[in-house]
């Protein structure tokens, strides 16, 4: 290049601005549209061959360009019409099926997993290539009060005292929360086209509240769940999983006469319970927890109520680190369910619901994924079973 010559910068130009050069140019012809606008006139010729292209983008996108192929075209013709199909019918979209999918679809063609692994990766830039966009619900967070930390340390003050005087053992420090659970637990999000109605299978249930009722102790070990059905009686023809304790309430949600039920068949009943040795119980404010009968009944069993008032999302290892892993399992469950083409229909055609005792087996298969190492860190993270030498403070 000779002295005193630079190299001209390239420009870019927004898809609002292509478009009213096109706009111009379809009226008084390319060569006037771009002395209009100064822009060269084979730039005018390519946006009106890709008007549709930018026409249909954001107005501040600069770079329009058509969708990439992909490497395994007939892979990607197989995971669209697969992923098509599934949103025709209703069912839930997201990158896990579509990958499984093209590698069933792979071993087909006989192409080697070195070559074509189905990555999270792929399957990103096949939806980006394809169409569908992943939406999502939001959700509305719970406070903290304002003097949350002057909270937080009474807390710490409150439950190492009678770790002090009363040396309680770690399978003697636990914790118990109710959840809500539906028989409908469709997804947060799916996979679909933008500008398209997301619609989701279900069997019509989605607001038919039932209440759990986990628990579990600081040395990892998961008591028996409590699952309340919304109903007045249990249904006699059905058979529950052992390890779930059903129950029939009118509401469907916990009384003072289930609370006290549950400290004896549940808490009542855990390893070493009959030793009758000082214990610990977290529970929230729940005004069923609160009653004279059920903190008489804590007082035979030598048991400390500690309730963190305002500051559960963070000082009970269930709210913190268990209820939603467990809730991740248990729709899985329900998704495996309503998937199923074998699943019983009504005589209208429409999905029928889920038996009480389908739903308790989803709570059992959820309740046993949840691992000991989870519920082990939640209790020291709340600042319940931490080292009273201070060793374990980081982990608060």
């Amino acid at each position: 290049m000779e002295e005193g010559r630079h190299k001209s910068k390239r420009l870019s130009y927004t898809a609002k601005f292509k478009r009213e050069v096109i706009r111009c140019a379809e009226d008084k012809g390319n060569r006037k549209a771009a002395a209009i606008f100064g822009v060269d006139e084979r730039n005018v010729r390519l946006w009106r061959k890709h008007k549709a292209a930018i026409s249909g983008c954001e107005a501040s996108r600069k770079k329009v360009t058509g969708p990439k192929k992909g490497r395994f075209p007939e892979i990607d013709g197989a995971v669209s019409t697969f992923f098509q199909e599934r949103r025709k019918t209703g069912l839930f979209g997201s990158y896990d099926p579509l990958r499984e999918e093209a590698i069933k679809k792979a071993r087909s063609l006989n192409v080697p997993r070195s070559r074509f692994k189905a990555s999270k990766g792929w399957a990103m830039r096949f939806t980006r290539r394809m169409g569908p966009a992943l939406r999502r619900r939001t959700t509305i967070c719970q406070k903290l009060p304002k003097v949350f930390e002057q909270k937080l340390l009474n807390y710490q003050r409150y439950v190492t005292n009678p770790k002090k005087t009363g040396n309680f053992l770690m399978g003697q420090m636990a914790n118990a929360d109710e959840t809500a659970i539906y028989l409908d637990i469709p997804p947060n999000y799916t996979l679909e086209k933008k500008g398209v109605e997301v619609l989701l299978k279900t069997t019509g249930c989605e607001k038919l509240r039932l209440t759990m009722m986990l628990a579990a102790t600081a040395d990892g070990r998961k008591l028996p769940p409590l699952l309340i059905l919304k109903r007045k009686t249990l249904p006699k023809s059905e058979a529950f999983p052992k390890d779930v304790i059903a129950r029939a309430q009118e509401k469907g949600k916990m009384t003072e006469e289930l609370t006290l039920e549950w400290l004896k068949i549940v808490r009542g009943r855990r390893p070493r319970a009959f030793l009758n040795q000082p214990s610990m119980l977290v529970l929230d404010a729940f005004k069923g927890h609160l009653t004279d009968s059920v903190k008489n009944q804590l007082r035979k069993m030598k048991t400390k109520l500690v309730i963190p008032c305002g500051m559960t999302s963070v000082l009970q290892p269930m709210d913190l680190s268990i209820n939603k892993p467990f809730k991740n399992r248990l729709r899985q469950q329900y998704l495996t369910w309503i998937a199923d083409p074998a699943r019983e229909l009504k005589e209208t055609g429409k999905i029928k619901r889920a038996a009480p005792s389908e739903v308790a087996r989803w709570v059992s298969t959820a309740w046993k994924a949840i691992q000991e190492s989870i519920i082990v860190r939640s209790f020291n993270k709340c600042c319940i079973s931490n080292a009273l030498d201070g060793s374990e403070d980081d982990i608060l």
